[in-house]
């Protein structure tokens, strides 16, 4: 049976730097959300500039449309799915179309903390490899380790959207922690150290579920 994963947290609690670890130790399909939306954001579309405005505001994309992209990627592969769901009537609908969950592993950042880690935080537009000026640092200023891109800013780490996008998470993706929790589903990560040290406990986390099924975790790295 495939393992399907989901990570979870805020925004600025590392997510995507871990779930590109994790997804690269374990071979794992990586499926980002994010990704996936910032590049339909690109598009000259109706689509794109719809998505555009929501993403750039700190509003969450449509359930429909967002469900869509993700059940497209999903096949008989060991999964990690990064940023979703980010809804409870997402992850009912995951349950509906018998899409079953394995894990759910929760990174818990203070809040202070997360609000500094957006000022720092610079990604590449080509490969979309993140880093912070503190916790995960590239080799050259400003100059991707992975493909040797210029780095940049986001335009969803303003303060304000931010704050918004805190707020956003809050009301609507602290209770799907909560709806895995009652299944006995969710293992919370202390993702305030630094990034080995947090990587460290996601796999052992994510080698113990692979355990759980019988299966010996893929030595990829």
């Amino acid at each position: 049976m495939a393992l399907h994963l989901i990570l979870m947290g805020p925004p600025q609690a590392g997510k995507g730097t871990q779930a590109r670890y994790l997804a690269t130790r374990f071979g794992l399909v990586h499926v980002a959300t994010g990704d996936l939306l910032r590049e339909v954001s690109q598009e000259d579309s109706a689509l794109g500039r719809r998505v555009g405005d929501l993403l750039r505001l700190g509003e969450y994309v449509p359930d429909a449309l967002v469900t869509q992209m993700v059940v497209d990627r999903m096949d008989d592969h060991d999964i990690l799915l990064d940023g979703y769901p980010r809804t409870v009537a997402q992850a009912e609908t995951l349950e509906r179309l018998a899409i079953p969950i394995h894990g759910v592993f929760v990174l818990d950042v203070p809040e202070d903390e997360l609000i500094d880690r957006a000022q720092e935080r610079l990604f590449c537009p080509n490969c979309n490899a993140v880093y912070g000026s503190r916790t995960n640092p590239p080799r050259e200023p400003c100059i991707c380790d992975v493909c040797g891109h210029g780095l940049a800013h986001r335009l969803d780490d303003a303060p304000a959207t931010v704050h918004r996008r805190l707020e956003v998470y809050r009301q609507r993706s602290e209770p799907v922690v909560s709806y895995y929790e009652t299944r006995g589903l969710v293992r919370r990560i202390d993702g305030s150290g630094p990034v080995a040290q947090v990587s460290a406990a996601l796999e052992r986390a994510t080698a113990q579920l692979f355990q759980r099924q019988g299966r010996v975790a893929a030595e990829t790295v």
